[in-house]
């Protein structure tokens, strides 16, 4: 879990209380059985032996899918962690109690933006430097140590708080706290398109997906996916309560020079800091910076791959050599991070943290649309393939971009922007597929398949013999 999602989940909890928990559990009920025991999609995925989702892309459609998927998926993934760094910075300072800025050599410099880049810089190193295996086995390390620091902060919210006066809480918020249908909570709009993207989610999002194309075959991508996501929501039900224990110990009043999103975002790391002990502050914060460097070295190596591998190598005539290709990922993974570190600096946050993070997400929820539709309808065609994407990035984009300029005056919110470019989306493939020119039947698709399996052991055959050389 990254430290953008601890700050998310307590934020959560700090305004809507357990009804996020209902979210979750409607999640699971569609999620675990079609995913983690059936394998839908995952197991078809898997089978085609591709290593990134655009690769399936060119084989299921064409090399322009592939490349246009690439950038939607670059795209939206690097703007969805855009957000992680001055956001785990602004946690780590107020956790650490640390003055806004700082006078160094006669300059004046905020401590959010000095923190931002040190740990930028971290993460960076770790994916620059180790690559796919440094990252799995420091991460490994880092989250049991995590993990532990999850379970011994919730376990003194309890404490702090108690049950009867987590229940006293919850009743000021009103039954909105429990009901994510009611008006104050989610709404209908909300759980409609949380449960939608959770589906499109499994084949759309690549961090994860690395995963499932590395695993030795696809019932043990199965088995992953409904182990995590058991753990994963377990996990987040324990953070919903420091957000919980913050509004009752600390309040809803709004600081006055702060605005509500900034200080809503930040209100869990005011509340642990008076929390922890003093002999726990040093091992919490570890756990925090392990939470920020865990995720994004490996989303870093991810975005990279997708820019590099799926784009830049499609487009490109002549393939890289060995060398070029390795100086081509750092240099894309180190200007990822400079990218991060100005948005960080310049992005003025208009909508909470789970709405940015889920609008930015539907940029590439046409790749997922595609790859269900692709796995399952042999009617599927590229050109329906190409509307997806485009609409799935055009709308989400339009909406970020616009609110930053217009703020609360833009006509739509965040889940009805996301909602509205799913749902087009999804009615877009259906209809133009079955109006554009025949499509590629099953035969042609085992074909292609055929022919990667043969450049694959090619490939194979290529690398031992050079080894052995």
């Amino acid at each position: 879990i990254g430290l953008v999602s601890i700050a998310n989940f307590a934020q959560q909890g700090y305004l809507h209380g357990f009804s996020y928990v209902w979210m979750a559990l409607l999640s699971a009920i569609i999620l675990l059985p079609l995913f983690g025991i059936i394998g839908f999609g995952i197991k078809r995925f898997r089978a085609t032996k591709v290593q990134t989702l655009p690769q399936y892309y060119e084989m299921r459609y064409s090399r322009g899918v592939r490349i246009l998927a690439g950038i939607g998926i670059a795209l939206g993934g690097v703007l969805n962690m855009a957000i992680f760094p001055i956001i785990a910075s602004r946690f780590l300072a107020v956790f650490l109690n640390l003055p806004p800025d700082v006078h160094v050599l006669g300059m004046t410099l905020e401590v959010d933006h000095l923190i931002m880049f040190v740990i930028i810089t971290i993460a960076v190193s770790f994916a620059l430097l180790g690559g796919m295996v440094t990252v799995i086995v420091t991460d490994y390390i880092q989250s049991v140590i995590l993990a532990g620091c999850l379970f011994i902060i919730t376990f003194l919210v309890v404490g702090n708080v108690g049950f009867q006066g987590i229940h006293k809480t919850l009743q000021t918020i009103g039954p909105s706290a429990y009901n994510p249908f009611l008006k104050g909570g989610y709404g209908v709009v909300w759980v409609v398109y949380f449960l939608l993207t959770g589906v499109f989610l499994r084949l759309s999002f690549p961090p994860a997906l690395q995963k499932i194309a590395s695993a030795d075959s696809p019932d043990t991508g199965r088995k992953m996916f409904l182990i995590s996501t058991i753990f994963g929501q377990g996990r987040n039900m324990l953070i919903l309560l420091w957000g919980i224990g913050a509004l009752a110990i600390i309040g809803s009043v709004i600081p006055e020079g702060m605005d509500a999103e900034g200080y809503q975002r930040i209100i869990a790391a005011q509340y642990i800091r008076q929390l922890i002990p003093a002999g726990l502050m040093g091992v919490t914060l570890g756990g925090l910076l392990f939470a920020f460097i865990t995720t994004n070295d490996s989303y870093l190596l991810s975005w990279s791959g997708v820019i590099v591998n799926d784009v830049i190598c499609s487009i490109r005539q002549k393939p890289l050599t060995s060398k070029q290709h390795l100086r081509l990922l750092r240099i894309v993974l180190v200007s990822l991070g400079a990218f991060l570190f100005v948005w960080g600096i310049y992005y003025k946050p208009s909508e909470s943290i789970m709405t940015y993070m889920y609008l930015t997400a539907a940029i590439f929820m046409g790749a997922g649309i595609i790859s269900f539709f692709g796995l399952y309808w042999k009617r599927t065609t590229s050109l329906a393939a190409y509307l997806t994407i485009i609409t799935c990035m055009v709308i989400p984009l339009a909406d970020l971009i616009c609110k930053q300029y217009m703020g609360d005056r833009y006509p739509l919110k965040g889940q009805e922007s996301g909602l509205l470019a799913i749902l087009l989306s999804m009615f877009l493939i259906v209809v133009v597929s079955l109006l554009s020119k025949k499509p590629t039947s099953f035969v042609d698709y085992g074909i292609k398949l055929k022919e990667m399996e043969a450049a694959e052991k090619a490939a194979k055959s290529t690398i031992n013999n050079a080894e052995e050389k």
